[in-house]
């Protein structure tokens, strides 16, 4: 499994956790609910899975009316009451869950709260999401020499995020293409480079783009598009998102009081930040490595149609 598949999926079983009611509920008086949940910066809804804690393993009906979620920012005070609505999973299991219609900053950091009627237990989980890094792009190095052998070209990039929290959990490269200043961007995913490194909050690699464009000319007739342009994405988690030694299993994962970061309950809050970072070649250095150029393709009118989709 890929970490960007391996991450997409315990996200999902710690958000969905709680549907099979085949565990055993952990009854004492100390905890009332679990939560689970993941504050995402790049979606305009956030959701908390809420799952009563009950001294019986028979599903219990559950009463949305019952139950609070409120969230503070931290950083700014902005207090938020979540709505609440039932779903029905696939095996006819009803679970509660809280929504909110707003994004989440970089940086800020929030404080989760989820209530009981009848009780004066808070069930509660703060979580940061992790803050901007400074991203830097370095000039690219494309080097065009010709000898008796014939024409050899070496090109390499560095791009270094600088202020992170932790090593990235995920890094994705691509290169976009278009084959017409108004069809849809196509874009090409690269494997990450050999030369990277992490050290004291600051990722670094080095792109080799003499490889890069092997690869991309293993499954896309370049000729018949223009490079638009270069994108590296990194996903980071928030400083509580450290699995037990260090690996997402989810049959670990969703045990209960596993990985939890939630005070009188079980479960999970936590935050996933995504940073891009795209830019573009001078003219010389995408013909040298073999790509074409808006204006090669699409004359001079058309690359600049195609220039105003990019901003």
């Amino acid at each position: 499994m890929t970490r960007t598949l391996s991450l997409l999926f315990v996200l999902t079983v710690l958000l969905l956790a709680g549907c099979d009611d085949t565990v055993d509920p952990i009854a004492d008086s100390d905890r009332q609910m679990t939560l689970f949940a993941t504050l995402d910066m790049d979606t305009d809804v956030q959701y908390i899975r809420v799952i009563p804690i009950r001294g019986t393993i028979a599903s219990v009906d559950v009463d949305p009316s019952r139950y609070a979620v409120r969230s503070t920012n931290l950083t700014n005070g902005e207090v938020l009451d979540w709505a609440d609505t039932l779903i029905t999973y696939p095996r006819g299991q009803v679970g509660l869950l809280f929504y909110a219609n707003t994004r989440v900053q970089p940086g800020h950091s929030f404080l989760i709260e989820a209530t009981e009627e009848g009780s004066d237990l808070v069930t509660s989980a703060q979580t940061t999401v992790p803050a901007t890094p400074a991203i830097t792009v370095e000039p690219e190095e494309v080097v065009e020499t010709i000898g008796i052998s014939g024409t050899n070209v070496r090109g390499s990039q560095t791009v270094t995020y600088d202020g992170l929290n932790a090593e990235p959990h995920l890094v994705e490269i691509w290169y976009r293409f278009l084959a017409s200043p108004y069809a849809p961007f196509v874009d090409i995913p690269v494997p990450l480079p050999a030369i990277r490194s992490y050290e004291g909050g600051r990722w670094s690699a080095t792109l080799n783009l003499i490889t890069d464009r092997k690869n991309i000319g293993d499954t896309l007739n370049v000729n018949s598009y223009a490079l638009m342009g270069i994108g590296v994405r990194i996903t980071n988690l928030d400083d509580a998102f450290v699995p037990p030694g260090g690996v997402f299993d989810p049959e670990v994962l969703v045990q209960p009081g596993t990985m939890s970061n939630v005070t009188n309950g079980f479960g999970f809050v936590g935050a996933v930040a995504r940073f891009d970072k795209e830019w573009a070649w001078n003219e010389e250095s995408v013909r040298i490595l073999g790509y074409r150029t808006p204006e090669d393709l699409f004359g001079k009118a058309g690359a600049q149609i195609a220039a105003k989709r990019i901003e």
